[in-house]
């Protein structure tokens, strides 16, 4: 999904952010580079932001001396979400309702980790939340870059009386730019070309701009041998979305962003920390090393894989047929997000775990699966679709491996 924009309208305020996805609830939030503008004109209707105020006092979600801070703030729409004016108030109740079902707060300067870089916008005027003025959105897409431009206009709200005693008073206000963003193009290419096919020796493709194997929707089938495949290495506009079979024997593959790789026979080793998600890689026969990113989806098959998760997370990984070790901490580095393991077999899998000691991780139970997170700060690591946490012990060896 690429250059997708949804748009929700009479809304009577305007609020951005970005779009993501579960595969199941409570699972991880998996990140995309759509995103979703609601926003639409209205004649006499309270806007956006004092409507919203009024019902989180209703509900208890602030208090009588809150609804008083909001009324005291100006509107004054910037960049920051410092609690200084109006938006940026409305901009914390929304986003506190977000943050325990994991979404994506709001604006596109403000991300989940997982989905970092996935959307390239800059804030010009303005702020991503502009829920006080009446007015209208604007959308203008450059016809050479194909970049898109989304302007906000707003004026000072007016209620039913006020028109109708002076319609002249009101329509004679002067509209002001409210909020303002240019968002980059994804650079696509439509149709996916045959590139390169390998022989039975050992290949070395790397991705390179001016050739026919340029990281741009290749289709690559590189046959029998030990290969390497470099999808990573060709800027600036590798933008993935390639194929890619490695065939048999023990191949290396650096994914890049949307792909979809196949391992093939063999002893796979597959390197997705650079890469920017979207990734599906299946191992296939053998056993499979999966250093993983952030958002991807990793399918061991038949054999003993390794998964090893870094900083990223909002992974999605199966382990397949075999034995099997998820990495869901590598040298201590906690990942930003929840990795999901979806097959994960108790007394023929194991949780691999490196740097920190069993002391550090909790386990509990969030629906039908298990979730190991920190003791401190609560941060989920690693959810265990369809297993009982009662079922689990740190000190199980024949479970997880400390080192």
């Amino acid at each position: 999904m690429n250059n997708v924009v949804f748009i929700a309208a009479d809304i009577h305020g305007t609020l951005v952010n970005n779009l993501t996805y579960q595969l199941g609830v409570g699972q991880a939030q998996i990140a995309t580079n759509a995103f979703e503008i609601t926003t639409g004109s209205v004649a006499f209707d309270a806007p956006f932001g004092p409507t919203v105020a009024d019902l989180a006092l209703a509900a208890g979600l602030i208090n009588a001396q809150g609804k008083a801070f909001y009324d005291s703030l100006p509107v004054a729409n910037d960049a920051d979400s410092a609690l200084n004016d109006k938006d940026d108030f409305i901009k914390s109740i929304v986003d506190g309702g977000l943050a325990p079902l994991g979404y994506d707060p709001l604006g596109l300067n403000n991300n989940l980790a997982q989905a970092n870089g996935l959307i390239k916008a800059k804030l010009l005027q303005g702020d991503y939340v502009a829920t006080q003025t009446y007015g209208w959105t604007e959308f203008d897409i450059d016809p050479t870059t194909q970049n898109l431009t989304v302007t906000t206009y707003g004026i000072k709200p007016y209620t039913r009386a006020e028109l109708e005693a002076n319609p002249s008073l009101i329509t004679s206000r002067t509209p002001a730019i409210v909020s303002q963003f240019e968002v980059e193009a994804n650079q696509v290419i439509a149709e996916a070309k045959l590139s390169n096919v390998g022989s039975t020796n050992n290949d070395d493709l790397i991705a390179a701009t001016g050739q026919a194997f340029d990281g741009r929707s290749n289709i690559v089938f590189t046959g029998a041998g030990n290969d390497k495949l470099d999808l990573q290495f060709s800027p600036p506009f590798a933008v993935g979305n390639n194929r890619i079979d490695a065939g048999s024997d023990n191949d290396i593959i650096y994914v890049s962003q949307n792909d979809v790789v196949f391992g093939g026979s063999g002893n796979d080793e597959f390197f997705a920390q650079e890469g920017k998600g979207g990734n599906r890689m299946s191992g296939g026969a053998g056993n499979d090393f999966f250093y993983l990113g952030a958002g991807d989806r990793a399918l061991g098959g038949d054999g003993n894989d390794q998964f090893f998760v870094s900083s990223g997370g909002n992974n999605l990984l199966s382990g397949g047929a075999g034995s099997d070790i998820f990495n869901i901490i590598t040298a201590g580095t906690i990942p930003s997000a929840a990795n999901t393991i979806i097959d994960f077999q108790i007394g023929t899998d194991k949780i691999g775990i490196s740097g920190i000691s069993a002391s550090a991780l909790s386990l509990s139970q969030v629906g039908a699966n298990a979730v190991i997170a920190t003791v401190v700060g609560g941060q989920a690591i690693a959810t265990l679709t369809g297993i009982q946490a009662s079922s689990l012990s740190f000190a199980n060896t024949a479970q997880f491996t400390f080192a």
